[in-house]
């Protein structure tokens, strides 16, 4: 019996060192739901384009805030298919993680590449527990966005 109990915890002992390994869970700041890119039938400006996005938080207010963020996020680290920017410009965030943490904070820089706003029509709804969801029309300059991390070293010269 006891044999058979110090073969079963050698057999165990690979799956226990896997599971506590040093490897780092994702970041939630970097995850990206999705978003979709919107015709441009209000003539917006060269570099900028609009897109249709959600964001979840505790209260409307939080809810809209994560949508812009949202928006800003899936140009840099996702793409948007349909777009001028189908690929992710940063595609391994982890190594920039400092940056972008301060780069998406409630008083960071991403505020700077967003210039619209606003609530689309199938606007907010409250889901469990609490939480609230906002559907978001978001006009991001993602040309300014593009300079703006080429001049910060994040990414390599684009020529755009």
């Amino acid at each position: 019996m006891k044999n058979i109990l110090v073969a079963l915890s050698l057999l165990a002992l690979p799956f226990f060192f896997v599971h506590c390994s040093d490897k780092a869970a994702p970041v939630e700041t970097f995850n990206t739901p999705e978003v979709s890119s919107l015709p441009d039938v209000g003539g917006l400006p060269p570099g900028v384009m609009m897109l249709k996005t959600y964001g979840v938080g505790s209260n409307m207010e939080n809810a809209k805030h994560e949508a812009v963020k949202n928006a800003v996020r899936a140009i840099i680290f996702k793409g948007v298919p349909g777009s001028s920017v189908r690929t992710a410009l940063v595609p391994k965030p982890d190594m920039h993680k400092l940056f972008f943490e301060k780069f998406f904070a409630p008083d960071g820089a991403y505020k700077n590449y967003v210039s619209e706003v606003t609530v689309e029509p199938e606007g907010t709804t409250s889901l469990k527990h609490g939480k609230k969801q906002a559907c978001m029309r978001v006009s991001v300059n993602y040309k300014a966005l593009i300079k703006y991390l080429e001049d910060e070293k994040i990414i390599a010269k684009m020529g755009i």
